[in-house]
C-alpha cells in the first residue's frame, strides 16, 4: 500500500518537530496580558470566607475553626479566569451543596461577560478588572453575599494597587 506524498511529509515535518515550532518573524513581539496568580486567588479566597463569617463566639467560649476561618461560616467561593475557566474553588465546612454550583456559576458569568453589559443575578459575583482589562470574575454563594462582595473588591484593589496595574472598570 502507498501513502499520499502529503500525509509522509506531515509525518515527517512532525517526526522532526518542524510543526511545533511557532518562531515569530523578526521584529514581531508577542502581546502580553494581565492574568490572575493561583497565590492572588487564595488571598481573595481568604478575604472572601473571612467576610462570610458571623456570629463571633461570646468571650471565653471556644470558636468554630472551620478550614481555618473562625466564626459561624459557610459558603463556598469559586474564581475564574478571562476564559471562564474556574481555577480557584474553596467551600468551608457546612456549606449546602447548591452553594458550590451557585459560586461556579457566577465567578464564570462574571468572566465570560466581563461586565459589559447589564445581568440580572443573585448577588454575589463580580468581575475582576486590572486596568480595563477583564482578567476573572469572582462567584459567593453563601451568607450574606452583599457584604461579602464589598469585603472581597476590597481586597481586589489592595492587590491590584500594590501590583502597580491600579483598579478601574469601563
Amino acid at each position: 500500500m502507498k501513502l499520499p506524498a502529503a500525509l509522509v511529509t506531515a509525518v515527517a515535518l512532525m517526526a522532526t518537530g518542524a510543526v511545533a515550532q511557532n518562531v515569530a518573524a523578526p521584529g514581531v513581539k508577542f502581546g502580553t496580558k494581565p492574568v490572575i496568580t493561583l497565590a492572588i486567588a487564595k488571598q481573595l479566597a481568604a478575604a472572601i470566607l473571612k467576610a462570610s463569617c458571623k456570629n463571633p463566639p461570646p468571650p471565653g467560649e471556644r470558636p468554630v475553626v472551620t478550614n481555618g476561618v473562625e466564626g459561624d461560616c459557610i459558603g463556598s467561593v469559586a474564581i475564574a479566569d478571562d476564559a471562564g475557566t474556574v481555577f480557584y474553588l474553596e467551600t468551608l465546612d457546612g456549606t449546602q451543596a447548591p452553594s458550590v454550583h451557585m459560586a461556579i456559576q457566577k465567578g464564570t458569568n462574571m468572566s465570560y461577560l466581563d461586565g459589559s453589559f447589564p445581568l440580572t443575578t443573585a448577588p454575589g459575583g463580580e468581575p475582576l478588572y486590572l486596568g480595563n482589562d477583564c482578567v476573572g470574575g469572582i462567584g459567593f454563594s453563601g451568607q450574606d453575599p452583599d457584604h461579602v462582595m464589598a469585603a472581597a473588591m476590597a481586597e481586589w484593589k489592595k492587590i491590584t494597587e500594590r501590583q502597580g496595574g491600579g483598579h478601574s472598570q469601563p
